[in-house]
């Protein structure tokens, strides 16, 4: 368990829309309630992080029951975790590109954040860090696919020990995605 109490001079950010009236009758929102509250753990530290719900105060306005939100505060988070989005990178990158060991990640977060956290979550974050990488996989493929009329495709198998399902790589040869 990591914790979020050894700071004593936590950091506080508060986060409003980035829209400031309402896209259908462009009256100025009002504060409505926190969307959510929580401490994140950063590199370089914890941070106490509120993001704040705003709606249309005008009570014939079709959008008065639409809530706005700050996009920056929710592109900090992932839901139902303490660390941030930047930590679970940075994890995710010291462990698969640098091929840190789990200790090393372990002693990294101990010594130089400060942080006491279990093994475990350190793997919970890396399953973090890979849900994070296979979801940009989508828009990259798009994107590298975007143009082509025709796709040429290699596709390879191997079946690594008998009775075990058998591993495909798709390759399309153009781009060598």
């Amino acid at each position: 368990m990591t914790n979020f109490n050894s700071s004593k001079t936590t950091i506080r950010r508060n986060y409003r829309p980035e829209q400031v009236d309402c896209p259908i009758c462009h009256r100025f929102l009002k504060r409505g309630h926190i969307q959510w509250r929580k401490q994140l753990l950063f590199t370089t530290g914890v941070e106490r992080i509120t993001s704040w719900a705003y709606h249309c105060e005008d009570p014939q306005c079709p959008g008065n029951r639409q809530f706005f939100v700050s996009r920056e505060a929710e592109s900090l988070h992932l839901w139902y975790r303490r660390y941030s989005r930047e930590l679970v990178v940075k994890i995710g990158y010291r462990r698969y590109w640098l091929h840190q060991t789990l200790d090393d990640l372990y002693d990294w977060l101990k010594q130089d954040l400060k942080s006491t956290i279990s093994e475990r979550e350190i793997l919970n974050i890396l399953d973090d860090f890979l849900a994070l990488l296979r979801a940009g996989q989508a828009a990259k493929i798009r994107q590298k696919l975007h143009g082509l009329k025709d796709l040429i495709i290699g596709l390879d198998g191997m079946q690594p020990e008998k009775g075990n399902t058998c591993l495909y790589i798709v390759r399309e040869m153009q781009t060598g995605l």
